[in-house]
């Protein structure tokens, strides 16, 4: 979640069942914020055990042929589950209609499974202008995460309907859900912690704020191109510093851009050297991952930021609709880390790398473990002069799975496409009927 949150404190582990406020002491965002985890988290668990994997009532999500259009079906309207996370769907669809769609005309195959994918997405106010408190005169006082699901496509000509098994299904499908792990390090944690307002001699993170360190994994492997790295890039502020577009022009060798605002101070400002990701709603649907362009020149006075190069594509970044914003992402200042002609640095295991102020990760698995917008959240505090990370009992750091993003899955038909002309012909529904009732 790019949100701008002082740490994300809840963990499933602990087996926490509620956050008590204490009279007299600060309230803070992450307490909260685990609040609401610890009471989702409970629910979702709730929902899973009693539906299991998936499943729905009568025809929710059910997939229908749409032989009036070529490369298309149509969703049924109601609410399905998947492990737990409930989709809602509230009028009958055709595919083509859902944003960010892929419709399987250019990719026909004879036999495919027609899923579910779903995750939670971060929403600002940039993407949802009634965030803001507007008695307030506009400020955006929190952020919200919404549910998003995507029906996706995946070639089955191996699997038998009649015989199918979740587990086949999730061993088939290109799950988006990384396995790679992270370990980060600042400072030894083998002293004294009884004072906590002095800032030891000898500590490793020389930051002169607190700061939430996001780093997230850029390119995921392509399977074709064996040639391409994966690769990652980070932010001292989880990726909350964002720019909304107003307009975007430019040649082969620049791109300029008008934005909203240039931000509140030169903390979440922009400058020469700056690295930018282009992004909108299409861009973050379908996983996207394009690569980053630099900051050439930025006037203030006109609220344009000039970019060196252009986008590798016209369609991300031009359509108000679809909420484009400039994203910052702060690697390009660290003299000790390559940087590619994208922006990112390139995913080396085992090795040691700096971001900044003493703040060192390293990526523990193989590469093809790692998918793009896995991320993991570093709390560096000043106070300390250290990082919040798991240490073992040497103290040394100890390797994490992704914070994020999770996606869940769930399979809806088998379908079959002609590839003459393109008309679509529902094989086998896949869909888990639920009936809940308590007895007298």
């Amino acid at each position: 979640m790019n949100a701008e949150l002082s740490r994300d404190t809840f963990d499933p582990l602990k087996d926490f069942t509620r956050v008590l406020m204490q009279q007299g002491r600060v309230q803070i965002d992450a307490d909260f914020n685990e609040q609401a985890s610890i009471l989702l988290h409970y629910m979702q668990t709730l929902a899973r055990n009693l539906i299991g994997d998936h499943g729905g009532n009568g025809d929710s999500f059910k997939i229908t042929d749409n032989s009036a259009d070529k490369y298309d079906f149509t969703i049924n309207a109601g609410g399905y589950y998947v492990q737990g996370v409930l989709c809602e769907n509230r009028a009958k669809v055709k595919l083509s209609e859902l944003p960010a769609s892929r419709r399987p005309g250019a990719d026909v195959k004879d036999k495919e499974i027609v899923y579910l994918d779903v995750w939670e997405r971060h929403i600002s106010h940039n993407e949802d202008d009634d965030i803001r408190e507007k008695a307030l005169k506009g400020p955006d006082t929190a952020t919200r995460t919404k549910l998003v699901w995507q029906i996706r496509r995946v070639v089955t000509s191996e699997i038998d309907p009649n015989q199918f098994k979740y587990e086949e299904f999730l061993k088939l499908i290109p799950t988006k859900s990384g396995t790679g792990q992270l370990a980060a390090r600042a400072s030894s944690n083998s002293h004294n912690d009884s004072d906590h307002c002095i800032i030891r001699s000898d500590s490793r993170y020389r930051g002169l704020e607190n700061q939430l360190y996001r780093v997230e994994v850029h390119n995921e492997k392509d399977p074709d191109d064996a040639k391409r790295p994966v690769t990652w890039k980070w932010s001292r502020d989880n990726g909350a510093v964002v720019f909304p577009i107003r307009r975007l022009a430019g040649d082969d060798d620049t791109t300029t851009v008008t934005v909203e605002h240039l931000g509140r101070d030169d903390r979440s400002g922009l400058k020469s050297g700056d690295w930018v990701e282009i992004v909108d709603d299409d861009y973050v649907l379908l996983g996207m991952a394009h690569k980053l362009l630099q900051v050439k020149e930025v006037r203030i006075n006109d609220l344009l930021v000039v970019l060196k190069g252009k986008p590798e594509t016209n369609d991300v970044g031009t359509e108000a609709a679809k909420h484009p914003l400039l994203r910052r992402w702060d690697q390009g200042h660290n003299s000790k880390t390559s940087l590619t002609d994208g922006g990112v640095i390139n995913v080396e295991k085992d090795k040691w790398l700096e971001l900044e102020n003493g703040i060192s990760i390293q990526f523990t698995s193989e590469a093809d473990q790692y998918k793009t917008g896995d991320y993991w959240l570093i709390p560096a505090r000043v106070a300390t002069g250290d990082i919040e990370w798991p240490e073992d009992e040497k103290h040394e750091s100890v390797p994490q799975f992704p914070k994020g993003v999770k996606h869940y899955y769930a399979p809806l038909a088998q379908i079959a496409v002609a590839a003459q002309d393109g008309t679509v012909t529902v094989a086998k529904d896949l869909r888990k009927k639920i009936k809940l009732a308590i007895e007298p």
